[in-house]
């Protein structure tokens, strides 16, 4: 019964991430409970508000992630390697740049931020070369899902979490405290990126050696490669005008990628920003452990939605049947793991808080199960947003930033309480997945059945 289960791709490749996701999950959970209790709470506040802030500005990654995943998987679908390897060189180049462009407008803001988030400066200082890392991270985590390297992409994130939350015990027991943590942040982050490179580097190694000529041949050949490029050889379009166009249509896929990152960033933790924001410390901090205790459901339905993207994405490029498919064995996936997290979140809240916050947080218990539904009906949703970007359908972004700016008003205008945010994230949770299913059924599936041949 097993042996069969293994022999399906999708179901072993999701097996593999799973279990890298969740042994992941547990050690960032860990960190969260330990740092929770050598901190002092306002120190576990500043560095809730910084890794709040973290996820927000590095919302770019996860568009370059997928953006780097679906074209390595279309290249290594056709067995090309060499221009796989020069294409990864070119765009690594380019996002390091941009990285130590952004670490450097980063730091112009630090005062403002230290400001706002009555936080020290020097945190967010020692925070802000991790910016550099996590870009190029991203880089080779989307290039390892995109060879389909699914062992290095689930151990890489072991490594990063383990990293983390030694150094920061280490850092914050000889009294680095705030700092030390953003320390531990950033040289995990620099490890696990090296790791990444040196694996990549392995992958590709079997490239024959070519010479310059023949690699300049392999980047003209990415941009030459589709039919609309084309154009650039007929008479009767100018050459300027045609890259032009051809540089605008990337850009627009990559615009969209992006704008899918970024919304999915602020609706996962814009919650958290805002309940800093409103309540006193002490509330904030609660609201942040229920928090951390819902979003376990997200945290699993990852490991899934990771393997869906790249299935999706090369069946769709093959205009296969099989893109459908892998999109509903996803979405099966998901909801057969979450359930049953959901019933003990609903009939043990306490024992689950008792395990991952201690009794000082038990007073967030009764908030658990209205919270973890709304973290599964979010989950759905960030599973649909893929599958749109991996069929290259941008009709989800209207719904989606529907949703994501309907948690926003909500919270701002109810905020008296936790129970007030809890119900805030359910009624936009809920809106948001209807919003997708409808969006999906008026223009995602049409569109997969058309260019798989059905109709």
């Amino acid at each position: 019964m097993v042996l069969p289960f293994l022999k399906n791709d999708y179901a072993k490749w999701s097996l593999i991430v799973l279990t890298g996701s969740l042994f992941a999950s547990f050690l960032n959970y860990a960190f969260t409970l330990i740092m929770g209790r050598m901190l002092s709470p306002s120190f576990f506040g500043e560095v809730s508000a910084i890794f709040g802030l973290m996820v927000i500005i590095v919302a770019p990654t996860q568009a370059i992630s997928n953006y780097i995943s679906r074209h390595i998987s279309f290249l290594a679908g056709k067995k090309d390697y060499l221009t796989a390897k020069v294409w990864l060189r070119k765009v690594s180049r380019s996002v390091f740049f941009f990285s130590l462009a952004l670490l450097f407008l980063f730091w112009l803001a630090v005062p403002m931020l230290s400001r706002f988030l009555a936080i020290d400066p020097l945190p967010l200082i020692v925070f802000s070369f991790s910016i550099p890392f996590a870009f190029m991270l991203t880089v080779y985590a989307g290039a390892l899902q995109g060879l389909k390297s699914f062992k290095a992409f689930s151990f890489q994130n072991i490594l990063g979490a383990a990293l983390k939350l030694s150094l920061a015990v280490i850092f914050v027991y000889i009294g680095l405290f705030v700092p030390g943590v953003m320390l531990a942040l950033a040289v995990s982050l620099g490890a696990v990126c090296f790791y990444n490179y040196t694996k990549i580097k392995s992958l590709t190694s079997f490239t024959p050696h070519t010479s310059e000529d023949t690699l300049g041949e392999a980047i003209k050949s990415i941009f030459f490669r589709q039919r609309r490029i084309r154009l650039w050889r007929t008479k009767s379009f100018p050459p300027v005008f045609a890259r032009a166009l051809v540089e605008l249509k990337r850009w627009r896929a990559g615009l969209t990628v992006f704008l899918a990152a970024l919304l999915v960033a602020f609706i996962s933790n814009i919650d958290v920003i805002l309940a800093k924001h409103f309540f006193e410390p002490q509330l904030a901090g609660e609201y942040a452990a229920l928090s951390a205790v819902g979003k376990i459901l997200i945290y699993i339905a990852s490991a899934f939605v990771t393997v869906m993207f790249v299935v999706v994405s090369e069946s769709h490029t093959a205009s296969s049947p099989r893109t459908f498919k892998a999109f509903r064995s996803a979405l099966g996936y998901i909801t057969a793991v979450s359930l049953p997290v959901i019933f003990v979140f609903g009939f043990a809240p306490n024992i689950v808080v008792r395990i991952f916050f201690g009794a000082t947080y038990i007073k967030i218990a009764p908030h658990l199960p209205i919270f973890s539904i709304a973290m599964f009906l979010l989950s759905l949703s960030i599973a649909f947003v893929h599958y749109f970007l991996a069929i290259r359908n941008n009709s989800f972004l209207f719904p989606f930033a529907a949703g994501a700016l309907l948690q926003i008003v909500l919270i701002s205008l109810y905020h008296s309480s936790i129970q007030n945010i809890v119900i805030s994230v359910l009624w936009s949770s809920t809106f948001l997945l209807f919003a997708l299913v409808a969006n999906y059924f008026l223009y995602g599936k049409f569109q997969t059945k058309r260019e798989s041949g059905k109709i």
